[in-house]
């Protein structure tokens, strides 16, 4: 009894080319779907239309002598250091590579002008934070980038 020996042909390398193709686009069709993507903001075409007040407001804060300064201390604070006096505002923790994670702190210094935020409950990693807050007579806002430990 002979043995059949498996011989490729021009044929089967054909089909096998076009399986691996196949199999490949399959797969590449799967894990794009099954990718969560975060947008930047859910309301994106609206936060555009007001953006050019946001530029008004980056232009008064590069008036200012000073900008808002981040510390970290222990690992457990992050110190806010405010140029001027603030009346009011908002702190929106950003984050890129997760945006269930995102949130908002009203502003609030003492009379250093400094605002210490608890954060060893939140997530470690990078932090976009925007600050949006009045104070003399005027409009501000600042965006910085912390990375925690």
């Amino acid at each position: 009894m002979k043995k059949k020996i498996f011989k490729m042909t021009w044929g089967k390398g054909i089909l096998l080319a076009y399986l691996s193709f196949v199999t490949g686009i399959v797969f590449m069709v799967y894990r794009s779907v099954a990718m969560k993507i975060d947008m930047v903001t859910d309301n994106y075409y609206e936060k555009t239309l007001i953006y050019q007040k946001e530029i008004e407001k980056m232009r008064n804060t590069m008036s200012l002598k000073e900008k808002i300064k981040l510390e970290v201390t222990d690992n457990k604070y992050l110190d806010v250091i405010y140029p001027i006096k603030p009346d009011g505002g908002v702190i929106t923790f950003y984050r890129p590579s997760d945006s269930s994670a995102d949130f908002n702190l009203n502003i609030s210094a003492d009379e250093k002008l400094v605002q210490r935020i608890d954060i060893s409950g939140i997530t470690r990693g990078l932090w976009k934070l925007k600050f949006n807050w009045s104070g003399s007579g005027g409009e501000y806002y600042q965006e910085e980038i912390v990375i925690l430990q």
